[in-house]
């Protein structure tokens, strides 16, 4: 078995900013794939600006202690050395290295997103921040918000969560893969493991789908037929009974029934939800029995390729 590295990477900033705010601290962790520390880098940047009391006291990086310090400019081509071509790890790394990026620091290799990876192995509705995660995994973190004890707690959860992928039933860690490499390669290989480097192309992609001949023809009812509350209701205790797990939310069936009521009684809805409401379901439920009751298109625009 070939034996990877990564670095796990953290960065401490002014403010959240980008145009704004600058770095004040990196850190950075190599690691191998059972989590052993192999080097780590870390420098306090000097921001060519004041560090704002809260963000002081919150990471404890004060205006004193990078009075010193390097600019970026100095050290960048320090972190890029040590990133080498190894993949990035880092929890919400696109902030980090959207950051470094703008600072001139060139960063070549694939990224991969603890929060994002814990989406997908742990997709139940607990907190996603990295201290939280760690605890759900069991894994020890200390001195948070500063960039190297973060950049190790990054690490130990990276480790973790593929630990967590490795524990899967094989056909349905494969199957992760395959629908996860549609928007993000880097991940999919870690969800499938060794294995998938060792499958022909062909197997790690899903069916085909194959578009129909032709849409079928749409003959619309007049008059309006009105989605019944209990045809939603019904939709959803189908989905308890087919899937294990399913999870019932009081939110999504209050959505779903607003949808149905606009679409039967007429009517605009501005509805905010949160993460793990299900609002994908509560929206494309009563509007798909809408459609077919109907013999109307329903057209659903979204913001995100994800959501696509």
């Amino acid at each position: 078995m070939v034996r990877r590295t990564y670095v796990a990477l953290d960065i401490e900033t002014t403010g959240l900013d980008l145009e704004q705010d600058r770095i004040t601290e990196v850190g950075a962790v190599r690691f191998d794939d059972d989590g052993r520390e192999i080097e780590t880098f870390q420098t306090l940047v000097n921001p060519g600006r004041q560090i704002p009391r809260f963000i002081e006291q919150l990471t404890g990086v004060t205006n004193e202690a990078v009075a010193s310090a390097p600019t970026i400019d100095v050290v960048s081509g320090s972190i890029s050395a040590f990133l080498g071509g190894d993949v990035v790890v880092g929890q919400n790394i696109g902030f980090d290295l959207a950051r470094l990026r703008k600072a001139g620091v060139v960063i070549g290799a694939a990224a991969l997103d603890t929060a994002e990876l814990s989406r997908l192995l742990l997709p139940g509705r607990q907190a996603r921040g990295l201290v939280d995660l760690a605890a759900a995994l069991g894994v020890e973190a200390a001195d948070h918000h500063r960039a190297l004890p973060d950049a190790r707690t990054a690490a130990a959860v990276f480790v973790a969560l593929k630990r967590q992928a490795a524990a899967l039933d094989p056909g349905l860690r494969l199957q992760l893969a395959r629908l996860v490499s549609l928007s993000d390669l880097a991940l999919s290989e870690v969800i499938a493991g060794e294995s998938w480097r060792d499958l022909p192309a062909g197997e790690r992609a899903l069916p085909t789908v194959r578009p129909a001949a032709a849409y079928p023809s749409l003959a619309k009812v007049e008059p309006l037929t009105p989605t019944r509350p209990e045809a939603v209701t019904a939709v959803f205790a189908a989905a308890r009974r087919v899937f294990d797990g399913y999870e019932e939310r009081t939110e999504q069936a209050a959505m779903a029934e607003a949808v149905r009521s606009a679409m039967s009684d007429g009517g605009h809805w501005m509805v905010e939800a949160g993460t793990g409401v299900g609002k994908s379901l509560a929206y494309l439920v009563p509007a798909a029995l809408h459609a077919l009751a109907n013999g109307e298109r329903v057209v659903i625009s979204t913001n995100t390729i994800n959501l696509q």
